[in-house]
């Protein structure tokens, strides 16, 4: 299929809407991006220019001519087409080469500076690319559950209080009936007597019997 011709351009211009057209660059290539959600688009590329036309989902057309401010290298374009915009990668036929404006002569009413894009020479030297789209900070590794507390040891007489995973192998119920038998709770010694009976033992045993002689009197 032929490309248009000047007139033909010329009538689709005159018919059509003129989108709005956001551009950012790097050192090497240059962003546009064209604010027209569902559409069809049609773009001739030469070094100096582009011709752009599109027909949008409700079926209006668009269309605007760029004359850039340099030359770009054809072979280099990449079009990405989304249910919002298009946006067009253009690779500058002179890398590293920061333009001064977009276009030559003055800067059409529908350019804007794409701000979500954009960087300064000195903001690429020293900041690295981010993607937008990056939802998850990397290099912060997530925080593990807690692993269980290491056992305290025990104090003179007191057995060691196991560590708490989740009070995971701690019998409850065992441990209450025990210590409502008077056992006390379990690993737990005060080096005292373990009942009454084993007390009065101890005092039977331990006291010694009072001597009374008649010279006591």
């Amino acid at each position: 299929m032929a490309s248009p011709n000047h007139h033909t351009l010329t009538q689709i211009y005159n018919m059509s809407l003129v989108p709005t057209v956001l551009w950012a660059q790097r050192a090497d290539i240059v962003y546009l991006t064209v604010d027209i959600a569902d559409a069809t688009p049609k773009a001739d590329f030469t070094e100096e220019k582009i011709d752009f036309s599109a027909t949008g989902k409700d079926g209006k057309v668009y269309a605007f001519t760029l004359e850039f401010n340099k030359a770009i290298d054809t072979t280099g374009t990449i079009i990405h087409a989304t249910p919002r915009n298009i946006r067009y990668t253009l690779k500058k036929k002179q890398g590293d080469d920061w333009w001064g404006r977009l276009t030559k002569g003055s800067k059409p009413r529908f350019v804007s500076t794409d701000f979500a894009l954009w960087k300064d020479e000195d903001d690429e030297d020293d900041e690295p690319e981010v993607s937008p789209e990056m939802g998850d900070m990397g290099g912060m590794g997530g925080m593990g559950g807690m692993p269980g507390m290491g056992g305290m040891g025990g104090m003179p007489g007191m057995g060691g209080m196991g560590g708490m995973g989740g009070m995971g192998g701690m019998d409850l119920q065992a441990l209450m009936a025990q210590m409502g038998q008077g056992g006390g709770a379990p690993g737990m010694d005060f080096g005292g007597a373990d009942s009454d009976e084993e007390l009065e033992d101890v005092e039977d045993d331990d006291v010694p019997a009072l001597e009374t002689t008649e010279e006591a009197k």
